[in-house]
């Protein structure tokens, strides 16, 4: 599996468009995101790009925030929860998001 260790913020270079690559640095098939927060909880978000603005707000209540973008994670939440002990699970989609088949698909593929 490809990891991402991933920063929060990322401010665009110069020639850059900010857009949604300024939280996380855009989207990505894995990230894990370790926080200074020592509890011992881990939350797993699965997401489009519409949470990537949501994400600095749920570090502050987990020590590890997995996400997942099933548009291109293709292994499985099974094999990660084999690998991570994970508290929480978070949908974040686009309303939209449910009319397309193909992400549906995507998200059934992951489990």
């Amino acid at each position: 599996m490809v990891s991402y260790t991933a920063q929060l913020f990322k401010l665009p270079a110069q020639n850059e468009s900010p857009k949604y690559g300024i939280f996380m640095g855009g989207d990505h098939q894995f990230a894990e995101i370790n926080t200074e927060n020592k509890n011992g909880k881990t939350l797993l978000v699965m997401k489009d790009s519409y949470a990537n603005t949501l994400l600095p707000f749920l570090v502050e209540q987990y020590e590890t925030v997995l996400v997942i973008d099933p548009r291109n994670f293709y292994s499985t939440v099974t094999a990660l929860t084999e690998e991570y002990d994970i508290d929480d699970m978070l949908f974040v989609n686009y309303v939209f998001t449910t009319t397309f088949t193909d992400f549906i698909d995507r998200m059934v593929a992951v489990r």
